[in-house]
């Protein structure tokens, strides 16, 4: 997108990849954000979050090259500007009155969404602040560790299968939680709606 603006959003997280991104008067929300230029935050925004782009799917590169972004341009996420109204000028802009680690959302946090659908590219086209890279690399030798363990284990069938049922109740669970099963949802509802 070139443009991408949130206006009076509630709970709602977006992952755009975008020119410029705005927020206007938006309540706990997360911004996840590929933009060459800094995120503007504009009217009464409250426990909002900005992190890195953190998306991959089908035609991501197309995409980005049709809406003239460069995966080696710097990626300004964490560096919001506040929207300032000015009388004597009209709007200026000001860096975020809060520190901007303070909008940041914390690497432990982030997680990557991947459509349910093969993706040709798996990695981000973006780097990833070392930070967040590092907390997903320690989400993924977690997850390694505990499927290497079930593998190593031998169990009985019946045994396997009581561990099976766990996970997925234990996965359910988080998606419930998390209030990640609407975005699935979604996701598999758009994958099987066809071309209008």
């Amino acid at each position: 997108a070139r443009l991408a603006r949130l206006i009076a959003c509630e709970r709602t997280t977006v992952v755009v990849a975008a020119t410029r991104a705005v927020v206007s008067s938006c309540l706990s929300c997360c911004l996840s954000l590929y933009s060459p230029l800094s995120p503007l935050l504009d009217g009464d925004n409250r426990s909002c979050r900005v992190a890195p782009y953190c998306a991959v799917y089908d035609g991501l590169r197309a995409h980005l090259a049709a809406a003239r972004l460069s995966p080696d341009a710097p990626n300004l996420w964490r560096a919001p500007l506040r929207l300032a109204p000015s009388l004597a000028r009209g709007a200026t802009f000001a860096r975020a009155p809060l520190a901007s680690e303070s909008l940041a959302l914390a690497p432990n946090d982030f997680e990557l969404l991947a459509g349910p659908f093969a993706a040709d590219e798996t990695r981000l086209p973006f780097p990833l602040p070392p930070e967040y890279a590092a907390a997903l690399d320690a989400k993924r030798d977690r997850a390694d560790h505990v499927r290497r363990a079930i593998a190593d284990a031998n169990l009985p069938d019946d045994d396997r299968a009581k561990v099976e049922a766990a996970a997925k109740a234990a996965f359910a669970k988080w998606l419930v939680d998390s209030r990640s099963l609407r975005h699935v949802l979604e996701l598999m509802h758009l994958d099987h709606d066809p071309d209008p």
